[in-house]
């Protein structure tokens, strides 16, 4: 995803790891055990190639639809990319928009393409945040980005945001080369 427009204006990203805006749903069809077991399979199927001196044999093959697949990975690598493949087969994105809540679900696993959901209450801000980031995130100052135009007039644009998330939609706004003036200053709130 990176970066999608939510229909209330805000823009969600997944671009922090870990992402406080983003979870996963394991399709309904999937059963987690299953899905466990074939990997199991194929990362005990990489370690017997291991054994018997067949490893970059066995990466490319299992490997050919990234026919760039590095084959110098430390093993420990090779088994998260193994635990990754199988999840992005069975795997749905889940994005909360920070500004209204609302939900956008991956229609199917690996695609750009997702559906929305709005909340029926907005008390479930952060449903997806975990508790070590609220916790982490609690006790930062948060910041406002504000606007001057040429007959000085200021204007909130946002506030609630990290100095560094500020910072960007400062940047953001400045690369427009409009004739106003931002800046970020903290949130008054």
């Amino acid at each position: 995803m990176s970066q999608m427009a939510c229909r209330c204006g805000a823009t969600i990203s997944d671009v922090l790891v870990p992402c406080p805006t983003e979870g996963w749903l394991l399709l309904r069809d999937q059963d987690r055990e299953a899905l466990e077991r074939a990997f199991c399979r194929d990362i005990d199927a990489f370690f017997e190639a291991v054994r018997g001196g067949r490893r970059e044999q066995w990466l490319r093959a299992h490997f050919e639809a990234a026919p760039d697949y590095p084959v110098d990975l430390p093993n420990e690598d090779v088994v998260k990319d193994i635990i990754d493949l199988h999840d992005a087969r069975a795997l749905l994105s889940v994005a909360e928009c920070e500004k209204c809540c609302r939900l956008w679900v991956q229609t199917v696993p690996g695609t750009n393409v997702y559906r929305s959901y709005a909340p029926d209450e907005v008390e479930h801000a952060g449903l997806l945040r975990s508790a070590a980031y609220t916790a982490r995130t609690a006790n930062e100052a948060r910041w406002a980005v504000w606007r001057q135009d040429d007959n000085g007039h200021r204007a909130l644009i946002s506030a609630g945001h990290t100095r560094a998330e500020a910072e960007r939609i400062c940047s953001e706004f400045e690369e427009r080369r409009h004739k106003q003036t931002y800046w970020v200053a903290p949130d008054a709130e």
